[in-house]
């Protein structure tokens, strides 16, 4: 008897050990995912948002919308993108509202109306350079960062990685860098609050990218009015690699235009956002 309760706690212990030796990281694993896809030269995602508005006592929303994106690297010197508003129940004429870039231009299709402007690939990347080196290809915060951190396992194997991040100075920061919205908020005298947002990611067992989200969510009160807002994004990775295919409409009808009036398009100052 008395060994039988001397080899319980050896065996107890080896448990401990082994299922702590089996126990993976969820930031290696999310770091190992983000740089595997740091390698895909096509991707094709769809993207998912929404955005509620809630001023007491009127709620609005959710207004959903569904994006079909890709990206394809032709050679070296060539990067092809499509993104295509595909469902937007709302504003059923807004629907299939398209941006395009390849061969150097900018090509845009806002309800009919189709304007292209002049854009080097070399814009192009140095915009993504910039965001890399400040956010890595999709996440890499510093571990430190991410609040309540954890992982969870998915369907077939996938691993689900949640945690959550105050972006509030981060936001704040590229709002007021932003002229125009800078002057809006002004002139409503308001206050800004952000939330955390939470992230989550899914990943699969060969450590391949499959699936991000995350979701904004401030308030704002001005002239003594409160209002919240919440804008969820989904996106779901449905091919990589040599499947991802684009094709182009016919640009010959597509009138030159110049950034003020793209810009005025898209309702942005920054090219980068473009």
């Amino acid at each position: 008897m008395k060994k039988k309760l001397m080899v319980l706690p050896l065996l107890l212990a080896l448990m401990v050990a082994v299922t702590a030796c089996g126990k993976e990281d969820p930031y290696e694993v999310l770091q190992k995912a983000d740089a595997n896809l740091a390698q895909v030269e096509s991707i094709e995602m769809q993207v998912k948002g929404a955005v509620s508005v809630k001023m007491d006592p009127v709620t609005v929303g959710p207004i959903d919308m569904t994006f079909d994106v890709k990206a394809k690297k032709v050679d070296e010197n060539k990067t092809d993108v499509a993104m295509v508003l595909s469902e937007f129940p709302m504003l059923p004429e807004l629907s299939n509202t398209a941006v395009y870039y390849t061969d150097g231009y900018l090509y845009l299709n806002l309800m009919g109306e189709k304007m292209k402007m002049p854009l080097p690939i070399e814009s192009v990347e140095e915009t993504e350079k910039e965001d890399a080196e400040e956010s890595g290809f999709l996440f890499t915060f510093p571990k430190e960062r991410m609040k309540d951190l954890k992982m969870e396992n998915g369907e077939g194997g996938d691993r689900i990685i949640t945690f959550n991040i105050d972006m509030s100075e981060e936001i704040q920061a590229a709002m007021e860098a932003n002229p125009e919205q800078k002057e809006q908020l002004e002139a409503l005298g308001g206050e800004v609050t952000w939330a955390p947002i939470p992230f989550s990611f899914t990943v699969s067992k060969d450590d391949q990218m499959k699936a991000f989200s995350m979701s904004m969510a401030f308030s704002m009160t001005a002239e003594g009015q409160k209002m919240d807002m919440e804008i969820p994004l989904s996106f779901t990775i449905t091919k990589t690699g040599e499947d991802v295919s684009i094709e182009f409409p016919d640009f010959s009808d597509y009138q030159e235009t110049s950034m003020e009036e793209m810009n005025q398009a898209f309702g942005t100052t920054d090219p980068g956002q473009l």
